[in-house]
């Protein structure tokens, strides 16, 4: 049996899951009767997220504000708490004017990106600032595996395609194409550093540190949260279910690949006590992915896919090395799990 203080931050944690997931899909009910254009509702769907989530860590949880972002964090100081006051407020006046004039969806996305990737930028100068230097530099050797192993799968799609002959051009390229495809791939790194705020904040910051003391408990049961967040979404049209989307076909490969992704995730986190990595390796998941295997909502910008097309069985490939590098990360953390100290001082 567990003691009586985890049985809590057990019941907690578990409570926050059922709430989060109960309270988006009310939200995305809500707002598939009243709004048509998707891309709203995927960023009121994002912005409730992680408000819900700092509801629990303050109230509920009773922890304090800086501590969501890094382990042992207090509070933003005075002047930067201003700061983060009037950018969100900034940030909520325009959302609401664009959903009062139901125009312009594109600039409220980014808007809304560059809103989040502002607040993350505060944020990390927030984490650096309350680190000493031997955590620094105990914190430099996990920048590799942050960087390199989320654009694994994507590397071997791309370049096993290339090299064995079997990627196919589908539309003329140039080398100014290539040099804009850099500059729009550096471009939506940045704007996906918001996930450090709209999802990191909520499975890692809040969820995943409830379960320092049994990580792997804590793995299994985040990644599978991390990946029905993603479901509820676009689960209605005009107030009716998309059975779609709760088909196996969608549920379990979404689950899967979210584990997968959650876990080294999960990994940084535990053995740097703060979001900065796991915010950099998500953005690059993302990004990745965005750029040569779908291009969701970023029409009229150069991506890759735009002009090849790639051997999917070498994407197969690459997240069955994806896998592996997880499973070893899992390993690693089994022998060698967060010392007593630093478990006890997430929990506090």
């Amino acid at each position: 049996m567990f003691p009586v203080a985890k049985r809590k931050i057990f019941a907690d944690s578990i409570i926050f899951i059922i709430v989060l997931l109960a309270a988006l899909t009310l939200l995305s009910y809500l707002t598939s009767l009243f709004i048509e254009d998707e891309l709203l509702r995927l960023n009121i769907y994002i912005i409730a997220t992680p408000l819900i989530t700092l509801f629990f860590h303050l109230v509920v949880s009773k922890r304090k504000l800086g501590s969501i972002l890094i382990v042992g964090g207090k509070r933003f100081p005075s002047p930067l708490s201003k700061w983060v006051i009037v950018a969100l407020a900034l940030l909520v006046l325009f959302f609401i004017g664009v959903l009062y004039t139901q125009e312009n969806f594109w600039s409220l996305n980014s808007a809304i990106q560059i809103g989040f990737a502002v607040l993350t930028a505060i944020s990390i100068g927030y984490i650096v600032s309350h680190m000493e230097n031997e955590e620094l530099f105990k914190y430099a050797k996990y920048i590799p595996l942050a960087i390199i192993v989320p654009m694994l799968p994507v590397l071997i799609y791309v370049d096993m395609s290339f090299i064995t002959g079997e990627a196919t051009q589908t539309n003329p390229f140039t080398f100014s194409d290539m040099l804009m495809i850099f500059v729009s791939w550096l471009f939506f790194f940045v704007l996906h550093m918001g996930q450090m705020l709209r999802e990191e904040l909520t499975f890692r910051g809040y969820l995943m540190r409830n379960f320092a003391r049994y990580p792997m408990m804590g793995i299994v049961l985040v990644g599978l949260v991390f990946g029905l967040w993603h479901i509820p979404v676009f689960l209605f049209t005009d107030g009716m279910v998309n059975w779609e989307y709760l088909s196996m076909e969608f549920v379990l490969p979404a689950i899967m690949d979210s584990f997968l992704v959650g876990t080294l995730f999960a990994y940084l986190y535990l053995r740097t006590k703060n979001l900065v990595l796991p915010a950099i390796a998500h953005s690059l998941d993302n990004t990745m992915r965005d750029f040569a295997i779908w291009a969701p909502m970023y029409a009229g910008l150069p991506q890759l896919i735009d002009y090849f097309s790639f051997d999917e069985s070498w994407l197969m490939a690459g997240r069955v090395v994806f896998a592996l590098v997880v499973i070893a990360l899992i390993t690693r953390l089994i022998d060698r799990p967060p010392p007593k100290e630093e478990v006890e001082e997430m929990e506090a």
